[in-house]
Protein backbone atom coordinates (compact mmCIF):
# COMPACT_ATOMS: atom_id res chain seq x y z
CA UNK A 1 0.00 0.00 0.00
CA UNK A 2 1.14 3.35 -0.44
CA UNK A 3 0.23 4.55 2.66
CA UNK A 4 3.10 3.23 4.53
CA UNK A 5 2.50 1.11 7.99
CA UNK A 6 6.28 0.17 10.04
CA UNK A 7 9.17 1.20 9.09
CA UNK A 8 11.14 3.90 7.49
CA UNK A 9 13.56 3.09 4.95
CA UNK A 10 12.03 3.20 0.99
CA UNK A 11 13.64 0.31 -0.92
CA UNK A 12 12.06 0.18 -3.99
CA UNK A 13 11.59 -2.87 -6.05
CA UNK A 14 9.56 -2.81 -9.36
CA UNK A 15 7.55 -0.34 -8.55
CA UNK A 16 6.72 -1.50 -4.63
CA UNK A 17 7.63 0.25 -1.85
CA UNK A 18 8.60 -2.55 0.84
CA UNK A 19 8.08 -0.30 3.54
CA UNK A 20 5.97 2.28 2.43
CA UNK A 21 3.16 0.33 0.61
CA UNK A 22 2.19 -0.91 -2.92
CA UNK A 23 -0.91 0.00 -4.90
CA UNK A 24 -3.72 -0.69 -2.17
CA UNK A 25 -4.06 1.57 0.49
CA UNK A 26 -4.55 0.80 4.27
CA UNK A 27 -8.22 -0.32 4.65
CA UNK A 28 -8.53 -0.71 8.35
CA UNK A 29 -6.46 1.15 11.15
CA UNK A 30 -3.84 -0.61 13.06
CA UNK A 31 -2.18 0.89 15.84
CA UNK A 32 1.18 2.54 14.49
CA UNK A 33 4.59 2.41 16.17
CA UNK A 34 7.42 5.25 16.15
CA UNK A 35 9.63 4.58 13.50
CA UNK A 36 13.37 2.96 14.53
CA UNK A 37 16.42 5.37 15.40
CA UNK A 38 16.47 8.96 17.07
CA UNK A 39 15.33 10.94 13.85
CA UNK A 40 15.41 15.12 14.72
CA UNK A 41 15.57 15.80 18.21
CA UNK A 42 13.68 19.32 19.03
CA UNK A 43 13.57 19.54 22.81
CA UNK A 44 11.79 15.87 23.92
CA UNK A 45 9.86 15.38 20.81
CA UNK A 46 11.69 13.11 18.25
CA UNK A 47 10.84 13.82 14.39
CA UNK A 48 10.88 11.27 11.67
CA UNK A 49 10.58 12.93 7.60
CA UNK A 50 10.56 10.49 5.21
CA UNK A 51 9.66 9.95 1.58
CA UNK A 52 9.41 7.65 -1.28
CA UNK A 53 9.49 7.38 -5.24
CA UNK A 54 8.93 4.99 -7.53
CA UNK A 55 8.44 4.71 -11.12
CA UNK A 56 5.91 1.70 -12.65
CA UNK A 57 5.09 0.36 -16.04
CA UNK A 58 2.27 -1.88 -16.47
CA UNK A 59 0.74 -3.67 -19.64
CA UNK A 60 -3.10 -3.40 -18.26
CA UNK A 61 -3.49 -0.41 -16.41
CA UNK A 62 -7.40 -0.91 -15.91
CA UNK A 63 -7.06 -4.41 -14.76
CA UNK A 64 -9.75 -5.91 -17.78
CA UNK A 65 -9.31 -9.69 -19.51
CA UNK A 66 -9.93 -7.62 -22.77
CA UNK A 67 -8.89 -4.18 -24.18
CA UNK A 68 -5.72 -4.35 -22.39
CA UNK A 69 -3.91 -1.04 -22.29
CA UNK A 70 -0.43 0.09 -20.86
CA UNK A 71 1.06 2.57 -18.73
CA UNK A 72 3.86 4.37 -16.76
CA UNK A 73 2.92 5.24 -13.19
CA UNK A 74 4.62 7.15 -10.70
CA UNK A 75 4.26 7.33 -7.24
CA UNK A 76 5.43 9.70 -4.10
CA UNK A 77 4.82 9.03 -0.60
CA UNK A 78 5.74 11.62 2.10
CA UNK A 79 5.13 11.26 5.42
CA UNK A 80 6.62 12.50 9.30
CA UNK A 81 6.13 11.51 12.54
CA UNK A 82 6.39 13.00 16.09
CA UNK A 83 7.15 11.00 19.10
CA UNK A 84 7.16 12.75 22.85
CA UNK A 85 8.08 10.37 25.45
CA UNK A 86 6.77 11.65 29.11
CA UNK A 87 6.04 10.82 32.73
CA UNK A 88 8.39 7.87 32.54
CA UNK A 89 7.45 5.26 30.21
CA UNK A 90 3.65 7.13 28.65
CA UNK A 91 4.41 8.38 25.00
CA UNK A 92 2.41 10.57 22.75
CA UNK A 93 2.90 9.48 18.89
CA UNK A 94 1.48 11.71 15.82
CA UNK A 95 1.81 10.11 12.16
CA UNK A 96 1.08 11.67 9.06
CA UNK A 97 1.47 10.01 5.43
CA UNK A 98 0.30 10.58 2.06
CA UNK A 99 0.59 8.90 -1.43
CA UNK A 100 -0.07 10.47 -5.12
CA UNK A 101 -0.07 7.84 -7.87
CA UNK A 102 -0.03 9.59 -10.97
CA UNK A 103 -0.12 8.33 -14.49
CA UNK A 104 1.49 9.29 -17.90
CA UNK A 105 -1.38 8.05 -20.24
CA UNK A 106 -4.70 7.16 -18.12
CA UNK A 107 -5.41 10.41 -15.91
CA UNK A 108 -8.30 8.76 -14.65
CA UNK A 109 -6.32 6.35 -12.56
CA UNK A 110 -4.40 8.62 -10.79
CA UNK A 111 -5.15 8.24 -7.25
CA UNK A 112 -4.53 10.50 -4.04
CA UNK A 113 -4.20 8.65 -0.47
CA UNK A 114 -3.55 10.03 3.16
CA UNK A 115 -3.44 8.95 7.04
CA UNK A 116 -3.33 10.85 9.80
CA UNK A 117 -3.55 9.33 12.94
CA UNK A 118 -2.71 9.88 17.29
CA UNK A 119 -1.31 7.17 19.38
CA UNK A 120 -1.04 7.32 23.25
CA UNK A 121 0.48 4.70 25.16
CA UNK A 122 0.18 4.25 29.11
CA UNK A 123 2.56 2.05 31.04
CA UNK A 124 1.88 1.95 34.49
CA UNK A 125 4.17 0.02 37.04
CA UNK A 126 2.32 -3.44 37.81
CA UNK A 127 2.40 -4.49 34.50
CA UNK A 128 -0.68 -2.62 32.96
CA UNK A 129 -0.40 -1.17 29.52
CA UNK A 130 -3.03 1.14 28.03
CA UNK A 131 -3.49 2.00 24.19
CA UNK A 132 -5.33 4.36 22.74
CA UNK A 133 -5.42 5.70 18.97
CA UNK A 134 -7.96 8.00 16.81
CA UNK A 135 -7.23 8.37 13.35
CA UNK A 136 -8.80 8.95 9.35
CA UNK A 137 -7.37 7.04 6.16
CA UNK A 138 -8.58 8.58 2.86
CA UNK A 139 -8.19 6.12 0.00
CA UNK A 140 -9.83 4.37 -2.77
CA UNK A 141 -10.73 0.97 -4.54
CA UNK A 142 -7.45 -0.09 -7.02
CA UNK A 143 -7.69 -0.50 -10.30
CA UNK A 144 -8.67 -4.68 -10.46
CA UNK A 145 -9.30 -5.28 -6.55
CA UNK A 146 -12.43 -7.09 -5.76
CA UNK A 147 -14.50 -3.93 -4.71
CA UNK A 148 -13.66 -1.97 -7.64
CA UNK A 149 -16.63 -0.76 -9.90
CA UNK A 150 -14.99 -0.04 -13.38
CA UNK A 151 -16.01 3.72 -13.30
CA UNK A 152 -13.67 6.28 -15.29
CA UNK A 153 -12.84 8.07 -11.71
CA UNK A 154 -11.38 5.06 -9.14
CA UNK A 155 -14.03 4.76 -6.20
CA UNK A 156 -12.86 7.40 -3.54
CA UNK A 157 -13.32 6.81 -0.22
CA UNK A 158 -12.76 8.23 3.86
CA UNK A 159 -12.43 6.09 6.92
CA UNK A 160 -12.76 7.16 10.74
CA UNK A 161 -11.52 5.10 13.50
CA UNK A 162 -10.73 4.62 16.88
CA UNK A 163 -8.95 1.80 18.61
CA UNK A 164 -8.41 0.91 22.59
CA UNK A 165 -6.38 -1.44 24.27
CA UNK A 166 -5.65 -2.66 28.27
CA UNK A 167 -3.77 -5.49 29.06
CA UNK A 168 -2.68 -6.60 32.38
CA UNK A 169 0.65 -8.67 32.47
CA UNK A 170 1.57 -10.53 35.36
CA UNK A 171 4.15 -13.61 36.30
CA UNK A 172 1.54 -16.10 35.19
CA UNK A 173 -0.02 -14.94 32.22
CA UNK A 174 -1.73 -11.74 31.38
CA UNK A 175 -5.54 -10.58 30.10
CA UNK A 176 -5.87 -8.44 27.46
CA UNK A 177 -9.24 -6.55 26.27
CA UNK A 178 -9.34 -4.57 22.93
CA UNK A 179 -11.72 -2.47 20.94
CA UNK A 180 -12.22 -1.11 17.62
CA UNK A 181 -14.64 1.48 15.74
CA UNK A 182 -14.96 2.15 12.59
CA UNK A 183 -16.81 4.81 10.67
CA UNK A 184 -16.53 4.01 6.60
CA UNK A 185 -17.73 6.80 3.82
CA UNK A 186 -17.86 6.47 0.10
CA UNK A 187 -17.62 9.75 -1.37
CA UNK A 188 -18.11 9.31 -4.98
CA UNK A 189 -20.02 7.18 -7.70
CA UNK A 190 -23.13 6.57 -5.91
CA UNK A 191 -21.03 4.46 -3.38
CA UNK A 192 -22.57 5.65 -0.34
CA UNK A 193 -25.79 4.30 -0.27
CA UNK A 194 -25.05 0.97 -0.54
CA UNK A 195 -21.57 0.61 1.59
CA UNK A 196 -21.75 3.54 3.93
CA UNK A 197 -21.19 1.79 7.63
CA UNK A 198 -20.63 1.30 11.09
CA UNK A 199 -18.32 -1.31 12.84
CA UNK A 200 -18.02 -1.72 16.38
CA UNK A 201 -15.51 -5.13 17.59
CA UNK A 202 -14.70 -6.08 21.13
CA UNK A 203 -12.73 -9.06 22.43
CA UNK A 204 -11.06 -10.51 25.79
CA UNK A 205 -8.18 -13.10 25.83
CA UNK A 206 -7.04 -14.86 28.28
CA UNK A 207 -3.37 -15.97 28.35
CA UNK A 208 -0.75 -17.75 29.78
CA UNK A 209 3.13 -18.14 30.23
CA UNK A 210 3.73 -21.95 29.54
CA UNK A 211 7.21 -20.81 29.11
CA UNK A 212 8.97 -17.71 28.73
CA UNK A 213 8.45 -17.52 24.64
CA UNK A 214 5.03 -19.46 24.29
CA UNK A 215 1.91 -18.62 25.98
CA UNK A 216 -1.39 -20.50 25.30
CA UNK A 217 -4.60 -18.08 24.59
CA UNK A 218 -8.43 -18.44 24.80
CA UNK A 219 -10.52 -15.66 24.43
CA UNK A 220 -14.04 -14.31 23.20
CA UNK A 221 -15.30 -11.51 20.77
CA UNK A 222 -18.08 -9.65 19.22
CA UNK A 223 -18.91 -7.40 16.30
CA UNK A 224 -21.47 -5.29 15.28
CA UNK A 225 -22.11 -3.70 11.54
CA UNK A 226 -24.44 -1.05 11.18
CA UNK A 227 -25.10 0.15 7.73
CA UNK A 228 -26.29 3.51 7.20
CA UNK A 229 -29.17 2.75 4.64
CA UNK A 230 -28.41 -1.01 2.98
CA UNK A 231 -30.15 -2.05 6.42
CA UNK A 232 -30.60 -5.76 5.43
CA UNK A 233 -26.79 -6.07 5.59
CA UNK A 234 -26.66 -5.25 9.42
CA UNK A 235 -24.93 -8.07 11.14
CA UNK A 236 -23.88 -8.63 14.41
CA UNK A 237 -21.24 -12.06 15.20
CA UNK A 238 -19.70 -13.21 18.67
CA UNK A 239 -17.48 -16.32 19.02
CA UNK A 240 -14.71 -17.95 20.98
CA UNK A 241 -10.80 -18.73 20.09
CA UNK A 242 -7.79 -20.40 21.25
CA UNK A 243 -4.13 -20.39 19.83
CA UNK A 244 -1.23 -18.90 21.31
CA UNK A 245 1.74 -16.37 21.54
CA UNK A 246 5.29 -16.76 20.42
CA UNK A 247 7.62 -14.65 21.43
CA UNK A 248 11.36 -16.06 20.44
CA UNK A 249 13.50 -12.51 20.53
CA UNK A 250 12.76 -8.49 21.37
CA UNK A 251 11.92 -8.21 18.13
CA UNK A 252 9.89 -11.45 16.72
CA UNK A 253 6.56 -11.99 18.00
CA UNK A 254 2.87 -13.26 16.70
CA UNK A 255 -0.04 -15.10 17.44
CA UNK A 256 -1.56 -18.12 16.40
CA UNK A 257 -5.28 -18.19 16.44
CA UNK A 258 -8.46 -20.80 15.70
CA UNK A 259 -11.81 -20.36 16.63
CA UNK A 260 -15.62 -20.40 15.82
CA UNK A 261 -17.92 -17.50 15.16
CA UNK A 262 -21.59 -16.93 14.88
CA UNK A 263 -23.00 -14.20 12.07
CA UNK A 264 -26.64 -12.77 12.08
CA UNK A 265 -28.17 -10.94 9.81
CA UNK A 266 -31.19 -9.98 11.40
CA UNK A 267 -32.93 -7.61 9.16
CA UNK A 268 -31.78 -10.14 5.90
CA UNK A 269 -34.72 -10.21 3.34
CA UNK A 270 -36.83 -13.71 3.99
CA UNK A 271 -38.90 -15.36 1.25
CA UNK A 272 -42.45 -14.32 1.94
CA UNK A 273 -45.60 -16.70 1.50
CA UNK A 274 -45.93 -16.82 -2.26
CA UNK A 275 -42.37 -17.94 -2.61
CA UNK A 276 -41.34 -15.28 -5.44
CA UNK A 277 -40.91 -11.91 -3.43
CA UNK A 278 -38.48 -10.88 -0.79
CA UNK A 279 -38.81 -8.13 1.71
CA UNK A 280 -36.98 -6.57 4.43
CA UNK A 281 -37.68 -7.38 7.92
Amino acid sequence: MFLPREGWAQSVQTGVFYFTGSSQPLRRAIFREFLPGDGLKVGRVQIHPFVGVAQSFTDNVFQTNTKRRSDYGTAIAPGIQAYLPFAGKHSLLLDCRAAQLLYKNFSANNAFAQDALGHLNLDFPGGLKIDLQGGRIDGFDPRGSALDIQERDITKWRLNSFLSQARLSGQRGSIRLRSRYADLHYKNNGQAPRRDRKQARADLTVSLNATPTFSPQLGVQITNNTFDENKQLDSFSYGVFTGFELAPSRLLSGDFNIGYTILNFDRAPVEQPSGSDLSSV
